[in-house]
């Protein structure tokens, strides 16, 4: 699995581009911006690399 993840980390930045609008909004009059840090996503999906017991050990 670990091949697929890696190629999948090399799209995050391709898939946070294809997100629609509407997802990064909490409310529906997209008044509320939601906080999506593409880093914070990236680093945590990268634990199972860098980190394996950090991330075998989340709760």
């Amino acid at each position: 699995m670990e091949p697929r993840l890696r190629a999948a980390l090399n799209e995050v930045r391709a898939i946070f581009a294809e997100l629609p609008l509407e997802w990064l909004y909490v409310d529906g009059d997209d008044s509320l911006p939601m906080q999506l840090d593409r880093e914070k996503v990236t680093s945590t999906l990268e634990l199972p690399l860098t980190e394996p017991a950090t991330f075998w050990n989340l709760r």
